[in-house]
Parts: structure tokens; C-alpha cells; sequence
């Protein structure tokens, strides 16, 4: 199939694309109209805007207008400058790609690839949705939700991806931990549902060096986020499309409605708790209201953290006051976990040997369908060596 290529670029962008295109694929139009009138007039599969300058926020709805109109072709916005307030609201837009000038030129060809393909379908993944849930504000979710994730990428074939959705306070802590920086939050993924494809993915979506994607609440959040329901849900809805394994953290802060859909979606639900009173009862409320409120819980399993022997409540009592069974034992050595916290790093790196990494891969062996949730019970002689 031709490529059919437009471009509404200052002469020097339309240049360089020419040179990465060739002649015959990119045709230059002198202006909005001109435009409009050439996608009216014929089919095209690729359109470059360029977006900068006195004509910036003219570019930018001139790209809102094009994706509600021609849903079937694929936009980019192109410069010679951006700053990253500029590539997002770009992409927020509408733009499925950004592209500077003299730096982007290998990427090129494949968007033209993908431009002729455009409008196919996406191919659904067969996604596992795990929740890690808690009665109050816990680090603890977000570190689990980083080695959950990270161990869940290692069984993963090469076209599937997973992602770490972290919704609990604090805020910022899964991106913290996993030493990942960007503009882009988990607020901003949730808003963009609609437009949600592997473009913005890639583009926007943090990435850790492993594998896995990751959005976070904004590490500066004043107060608790503000999400809604059915606006979460059509996010899972998407994103359980484009990924093949998505664990969501969420704790009592978010709400009670979009906590309840949270439970309510997951294929597998993880209360995480500790030993202490507070804790417990905590989590005791949170799923006294979800059971109120007629949400299945049979998906549900007990995560016991920070684990210590003699210590407060021993995991089978805590399991049995929350009426759910238990998952997992997570202990390991508290230096070495804050070592790793402050690294951006996983126990994975830092200390392969702790015991936390026993609990979490018994953990995942469950999540994957591999084991049952019964806890494997010690020998006389590991017990006396640990």
C-alpha cells in the first residue's frame, strides 16, 4: 500500500522528513485549510503538524480537531525545540507520536510502517489484574507492587508488557523506589483512557529498565487524588488491552468507590497487612464495607508483611480476623528493604538471598496459577538456620 503523507511544517522540519521519507511519500500544505481540504479531498495515512512557535496553541487544537474527524489516520506532531510540557500536551491532544528534528530521524520509518497498518485492531491481551489493597497508607504496597511486577516481566513472552499501576499513599512511592522520573502520573494516564494505545504508552508511560511500565500518583499530591469510578474502570478497560499483567496499589485514600471497583475487577485481590492491632483493624473495616457493599471477595487472599517471629499477631490469627486466606508470609531483613527503597532499587539487586523474596515468589507462583495459596511450612532445620 502507498503511503500518503502530509505536512503543515516550517521548510526546514518539511525537509528533513522529505530526506527521512523520500519525495514521493510526503507532500507539504501551506496551511490549516489547505490541510483540512486535502484530508477531505483523499485518503492519507500520516499527517505531520509541527507545533511550536506563535502558532502553538492554533497547532494543538488544529491536531484535537483532525484525531475527532479522521479517527483513521496517524498524527504527529513534530519541532525543532520542546520542552516536555510541550510533548505532553501534545500527546494529550491527540498526537500519537512527537518527533524532533535531527534527532528522531530512526524512528521514522517505523511510524511509516505503522501508518499503513493504522486501524487495526489491537490485539487484547489475555491480561491478569492483581490488586494490592490496604486498610490504610502503607510504603509496603508499593515496594510489593514493585517486586510483584518486576518478578511478573521475567515469565513474560517478547510482545507482552506489564505495568505498575501505584494509586496508595504516599504518593510517588512505587516511582520513587524503582528510581523513575517523569511528568507523566497515574492521574494523567486515568484522564487519557480514551486515546490510551502503545504510542503513549511508550511515549509518556514511565519505564523501568526491566521491563515493566509504571505510573504513579504525583509525588507532590496535596491531600488525597481525586479519581472516579467508572473512569478508573474505563482506564483497566484499556489498559488490560496493552498489557498482559497489571498490578494496581490502593489503599483507603483513593475512596471508597473507585477502592470497591478496584476489588471488584481484579482477578486477584491482596490485602496487605502487618502484625500490629492498628493494621489489622484498618483492614478490617476496608473489607467490612466491601462485603457490605456485596463485593466478591473470593479472589481475595491475605498478604502478611514485615514478618517477625513472636512479634504481634502470628499470620494464621491474622487470617482468620479478616476471614480470608493466607497468601503469603513476606519477612526479610528491614535494612536491607530500606537500603534498597533508598537505592531505587529491588531486593533483587540489592539482596537476592533475603528472605522477603521467598514470601514473594511462593506469591507469585499463586497469582500465576502455579500453586495454591496454602503456606509452605518450614522444616525443623530451616526454621533453626533462619
Amino acid at each position: 500500500m502507498r503511503l500518503r503523507a502530509f505536512a503543515l511544517t516550517e521548510s526546514a522540519i518539511y525537509r528533513w522528513l522529505e530526506n527521512c521519507l523520500g519525495e514521493d511519500a510526503l507532500q507539504e500544505v501551506a496551511s490549516a485549510e489547505a490541510l483540512r481540504q486535502q484530508l477531505k479531498d483523499g485518503e492519507a495515512q500520516l499527517v505531520f503538524v509541527q507545533v511550536e512557535g506563535l502558532q502553538r496553541e492554533e497547532r494543538l487544537q488544529l491536531i484535537r480537531e483532525l484525531k475527532a474527524a479522521h479517527g483513521n489516520i496517524t498524527l504527529v506532531a513534530v519541532a525543532g525545540q520542546a520542552d516536555s510540557s510541550t510533548i505532553l500536551t501534545a500527546m494529550r491532544s491527540g498526537a500519537q507520536d512527537f518527533l524532533l528534528m535531527g534527532q528522531d530521524d530512526d524512528r521514522i520509518q517505523e511510524l511509516l510502517a505503522k501508518a499503513v497498518q493504522h486501524g487495526g485492531e489491537r490485539k487484547v491481551q489475555n491480561s491478569n489484574v492483581v490488586a494490592i489493597l490496604s486498610g490504610h497508607a502503607d510504603s509496603g504496597m508499593a515496594f510489593l507492587g514493585q517486586h510483584l511486577v518486576l518478578a511478573m516481566a521475567e515469565t513474560q513472552r517478547k510482545n507482552e508488557a506489564a505495568l505498575l499501576l501505584d494509586l496508595g499513599a504516599p504518593p510517588g512511592a512505587a516511582a520513587v523506589f524503582m528510581n523513575i522520573q517523569t511528568g507523566y502520573s497515574a492521574l494523567d494516564a486515568i484522564a487519557d483512557a480514551y486515546r490510551c494505545d502503545t504510542t503513549l504508552v511508550d511515549t509518556a508511560f514511565g519505564h523501568h529498565s526491566k521491563g515493566p511500565y509504571v505510573l504513579s500518583l504525583p509525588e507532590t499530591l496535596d491531600g488525597a487524588p481525586e479519581v472516579d469510578a467508572n473512569a478508573l474502570r474505563g482506564f483497566l478497560d484499556v489498559a488490560s488491552t496493552l498489557f498482559s499483567q497489571i498490578v494496581i496499589c490502593a489503599d483507603r485514600s483513593l475512596g471508597e468507590a473507585p477502592l470497591h471497583a478496584l476489588a471488584d475487577y481484579a482477578h486477584h485481590s491482596l490485602v496487605i497487612c502487618d502484625q500490629s492491632i492498628l493494621s489489622s483493624r484498618h483492614n478490617q473495616q476496608m473489607l467490612r464495607a466491601m462485603r457490605s457493599a456485596g463485593i466478591n471477595l473470593d479472589h481475595a487472599g491475605l498478604v502478611v508483611d514485615r514478618y517477625q517471629k513472636k512479634i504481634g499477631l502470628e499470620p494464621d490469627k491474622l487470617a482468620g480476623l479478616l476471614q480470608l486466606p493466607l497468601h503469603s508470609v513476606l519477612a526479610g531483613d528491614p535494612a536491607s528493604r530500606i537500603k534498597a527503597m533508598n537505592a531505587g532499587e529491588s531486593l533483587f539487586e540489592t539482596a537476592p538471598g533475603d528472605d522477603y523474596l521467598r514470601g514473594l515468589r511462593q506469591l507469585v507462583e499463586v497469582l500465576l496459577g502455579r500453586a495454591s495459596s496454602a503456606i509452605e511450612k518450614r522444616g525443623f532445620l530451616e526454621k533453626l538456620l533462619s
